[in-house]
């Protein structure tokens, strides 16, 4: 995980990216369940 905002009660599955930059980070809302490869440049 870099560069991301992640709310609490966010799951991230193992093994999944969560890749944003400084200028825009990836926000994560609560109650989510990242399972995918989240990157944005």
């Amino acid at each position: 995980v870099k560069y991301a905002i992640i709310d609490k009660h966010v799951v991230i599955e193992p093994n999944v990216r969560v890749e944003g930059s400084l200028e825009r980070p990836v926000v994560i809302s609560k109650h989510t369940v990242v399972t995918e490869n989240i990157i944005q440049k």
